[in-house]
């Protein structure tokens, strides 16, 4: 079969973890909203810190949470993602949506002991390899399995787990304080600050007033994220069972066989 050069299934796939947002819920989430301006109280008196001191509390509330949900959105390149994402420990999982062009496949995600898992039908594996054809016989080939890649630093756990979420928190200017004002944080209205960078016209943070000081929403250049469920118990993410579980190496290499000797990327 004749392909034309693209880059390997592999390597579509790490970039492609750049990207990923995982979500929970079948449904692609709406980024969040600006929340309703209204006078809090500040039981924990973080509000009469400096901003760069909340910041700073609010990325240590971050660090020690455990665990959280997040829905965010988040572009890179002429990709979009949403979705929904439950975070444990080290684990990342949910199901992203990924838009590309026309194409909007849905794909599950699961990052956990330094493994990354995906389960995504042709049309997702169509976007990472640019050949329909190859991507049905990895859909076939993979049926029901999760497949098991590389976990790099441009992982789902990378980019939306704790270390990514970081990233976001990340000023160039000096942190200035806003008005005080309630989010949405899951199902609960919850009293925020607002925190804004001198250096960034697009970086907006609201940090929680009371309880502990999370960082409740941002929204970057590239993101706009809303955290829920910090702290809280949430389930478990464990890696799927052995039998549920096929690698990538391993359907790219059955692929291969029967495409002629031509490799996913098209070459010889």
């Amino acid at each position: 079969m004749s392909v034309a050069p693209r880059r390997t299934a592999a390597a579509a796939l790490a970039a492609s973890a750049l990207l990923l947002t995982g979500c929970q819920d079948s449904a692609a989430p709406a980024a969040p909203g600006a929340p309703e301006s209204v006078a809090t109280g500040t039981a924990d008196g973080i509000a009469e810190l400096s901003g760069e001191q909340i910041l700073e509390q609010s990325k240590v509330a971050l660090q020690q949470a455990g665990s959280f949900r997040l829905t965010a959105a988040r572009t890179v390149g002429e990709l979009r993602m949403t979705g929904d994402l439950q975070a444990a420990g080290d684990g990342v999982t949910g199901t992203v949506l990924l838009i590309a062009g026309t194409a909007a496949p849905r794909v599950q995600e699961m990052s956990v002991g330094g493994q990354q898992y995906v389960k995504g039908g042709a049309d997702y594996w169509t976007v990472l390899t640019g050949d329909p054809a190859r991507a049905k016989a990895i859909t076939r080939r993979a049926g029901s399995r999760w497949v098991r890649t590389p976990a790099p630093e441009t992982s789902i756990a990378g980019t939306f787990g704790l270390a990514g979420l970081l990233k976001d928190l990340q000023v160039t200017g000096m942190v200035m304080k806003g008005p005080q004002t309630v989010v949405k944080s899951g199902t609960q209205q919850v009293p925020a600050l607002t925190l804004t960078d001198s250096g960034n016209p697009h970086w907006l943070l609201y940090v929680a007033t009371e309880g502990e000081p999370y960082p409740l929403q941002w929204e970057t250049e590239t993101a706009s994220v809303s955290l829920s469920d910090a702290g809280k118990p949430l389930p478990a993410i464990t890696e799927p069972p052995a039998g549920e579980v096929t690698d990538m190496a391993t359907l790219v290499g059955q692929t291969e066989g029967r495409d002629t000797g031509r490799s996913v990327s098209g070459s010889r």
